[in-house]
């Protein structure tokens, strides 16, 4: 009979775990990278935070990219940021969300949201050739020009004939 209260004991640990589990808000940030110039996904995302959303951004500084704001979720506020990184030509840009407190799915959501808005104010972004791994692309060859000097390559007047 005592097995019964420790079987008891566990199922309903294990149920207690599996129903928390989903909503574990874990401290994972959660980045995308898109093909947009810096400038584009800037504009398209602060005008996304503030007027789409509706949410209070605290600080902006576009030099270094970075966004401090409260993502709000019924009547509670979570500290969230949002940084933009510019990526060597013709990678893009990378974005980053972290939303504190929040499951991940919100910041994927965030990332969601911006693609929709940058496809929609940008459109596509036009694919680039990608050269194999360990080869750069070639520049094409100058084009040859013939050599009009009045000098001939031994330091003397080159006539007619280029003697």
């Amino acid at each position: 009979m005592g097995e019964r209260p420790v079987l008891a004991r566990v199922v309903l640990a294990l149920a207690v775990v599996l129903c928390v589990l989903p909503w574990s808000t874990g401290q994972a940030r959660s980045d995308k990278e898109w093909g947009y110039s810096f400038g584009q996904t800037w504009s398209a995302a602060v005008r996304m935070l503030q007027v789409g959303l509706g949410l209070p951004v605290k600080t902006r500084d576009r030099e270094t990219g970075f966004v401090l704001f409260e993502y709000k979720d019924h009547d509670r506020a979570f500290p969230a940021s949002m940084e933009i990184v510019d990526l060597p030509d013709p990678a893009g840009v990378r974005v980053v969300f972290d939303v504190k407190g929040m499951p991940s799915y919100v910041e994927r959501m965030l990332h969601d949201r911006l693609g929709r808005k940058l496809l929609s104010e940008y459109g596509e972004v036009p694919r680039r050739p990608v050269p194999p791994p360990g080869r750069t692309p070639e520049a094409p060859p100058a084009p040859e020009t013939p050599d009009r000097s009045p000098v001939s390559p031994e330091g003397k007047a080159a006539g007619p004939r280029g003697r």
